[in-house]
């Protein structure tokens, strides 16, 4: 029987490949970020530990998509897409991203790999994008953050083989780390939900300072809540395109392993 039609065993999969997850420098927490691409563990950034939607650039959109939502509720708050990115820098060290190999060789999108954040360029109002942010990034706003990452001697990460997810496993919790190929060679998108929670919270903080000093008048429980709402907007939005027939798990914290279906 194929891979394709074997049940997937997520209880096995985590009990072989999980491993305590110590993070002591919040300083350049972004250098520890990687997609929740299924193929993040065959590449350079398979040393990283966190899987979050898109990296440090999902993580600048969820900060846009969430000013968006705000405007829909009636609140007068902008934010240029250049200063989304330095507050995002500002607050998580650094902004990764990914591409890979077969958008490199046909010099495509830098992010075009990413399907992700190239998604949300291609569709930038269901990602809660408008369509002057998405003409920013192809523009000039990636290589603006491909620049920065060159300064710290970082490359963005280009992915290389076949996609071929299993399943999607969320992991909940701060001291958990799980590939997204296992030790098998199966291959699950790895969501670390508790760890994009707190990044988005670390921004709206860093964001209310910035709009404190230029009176936008929306409190810091307003952003939290706005960008964890984008965050789980757009999230939805990539799983129903890339993982709508997968079957989905949650894996609870270290004290209490537990792997359940969603």
């Amino acid at each position: 029987m194929s891979e394709a039609h074997t049940v997937f065993d997520a209880e096995k999969y985590v009990r072989e490949n999980s491993y305590p997850l110590h993070l002591e420098d919040h300083s350049t927490i972004g250098l520890k970020l990687r997609c929740i691409d299924d193929l993040s563990s065959h590449s350079t950034d398979k040393r990283y530990d966190i899987a979050i939607p898109g990296s440090g650039l999902g993580i600048v959109m969820d900060l846009l998509g969430g000013l968006a939502l705000l405007r829909r509720k009636g609140k007068h708050v902008s934010l240029e897409p250049r200063k989304a990115i330095d507050i995002v820098e500002k607050a998580l060290g650094a902004i990764t991203f990914h591409t890979d190999e077969k958008s490199v060789k046909n010099r495509g999108i830098e992010c075009g790999g990413c399907g992700h954040c190239n998604a949300a360029l291609i569709d930038p109002q269901r990602y809660l994008l408008s369509e002057s942010e998405a003409k920013y990034f192809l523009e000039s706003g990636l290589a603006d953050v491909k620049g920065r990452l060159k300064l710290r001697g970082v490359k963005p990460t280009v992915y290389s083989g076949l996609h071929n997810a299993r399943a999607v496993i969320t992991v909940m919790g701060e001291d958990i780390g799980l590939p997204s190929v296992g030790k098998s060679g199966e291959c699950v998108y790895v969501y670390h939900k508790s760890f994009h929670e707190l990044f988005l919270t670390l921004v709206a903080h860093e964001l209310e300072r910035s709009f404190h000093s230029h009176s936008q008048g929306v409190s810091d429980e307003e952003l939290v809540d706005a960008l964890h709402e984008s965050a789980r907007t757009r999230l939805s939005v990539t799983l129903e395109k890339l993982a709508n027939d997968l079957p989905k798990f949650v894996v609870g914290d270290k004290q209490n392993i537990s792997v359940q279906a969603v």
